[in-house]
């Protein structure tokens, strides 16, 4: 949810528009275009959460394990001891999440929580992955083939996906994407501090 590359990539995409920048009206014009831009990016995404959370808030809330046991039973969509037999609130992770939606509003909404899931990975890996390409050209002055880049950035981001896709099992990664969203918060000044300071010189 917290991806502090997205600073460094919308920062790089602003940069991009063919403006002449010292014509502080061409420059007016086009921040007033570009926040008009992000607000729309942004108010669809705050539309998509609300919906999500509108939606897991009326198939988890009150509900106890036996409930969820029973429901999924009707529906044939349960793994073995998926939910234990007690009444328990019910606590769900990514996984647990998928097989919940399907079983209280039917298999087509498994299908589509696994697609929105696939989405998000690889809107995370492309959005990191043009972040990093614009770092490197940027920070390390690097000038490298278009093939070079995308190999170097796309071999870092999935190695360590297949190592976790390998070794770890599907119940464990719940916890792992709780980690990952920690540490990214915690490296929020570092992205926030560069940039900033970098915007604000006159020279």
């Amino acid at each position: 949810v917290i991806m502090p590359h997205n600073i460094y990539l919308h920062s790089a995409l602003v940069k991009s528009r063919d403006i002449d920048r010292k014509n502080k009206n061409e420059v007016k014009e086009a921040n007033k275009y570009y926040f008009i831009e992000a607000t729309i990016a942004l108010f669809i995404s705050f539309l998509i959460n609300v919906f999500v959370v509108a939606v897991f808030a009326e198939a988890f809330y009150g509900k106890t394990n036996n409930d969820m046991n029973q429901k999924c039973n009707e529906t044939g969509l349960l793994p073995k001891e998926l939910f234990p037999h007690n009444n328990e609130t019910l606590q769900v992770d990514i996984y647990k999440g998928g097989i919940v939606l399907g079983c209280i509003f039917g298999p087509a909404a498994l299908y589509i929580w696994a697609i929105g899931i696939l989405a998000a990975g690889q809107s995370s890996t492309m959005t990191g992955t043009y972040a990093g390409q614009f770092v490197m050209e940027g920070f390390l002055n690097l000038r490298w083939s278009r093939f070079a880049r995308v190999l170097l950035t796309r071999s870092i981001a999935i190695t360590p996906t297949l190592l976790v896709a390998i070794f770890q099992d599907v119940q464990h990664l719940t916890g792992m994407n709780d980690f990952l969203n920690v540490l990214q918060s915690m490296q929020l000044p570092f992205a926030l501090i560069p940039i900033l300071t970098f915007t604000s010189l006159t020279s």
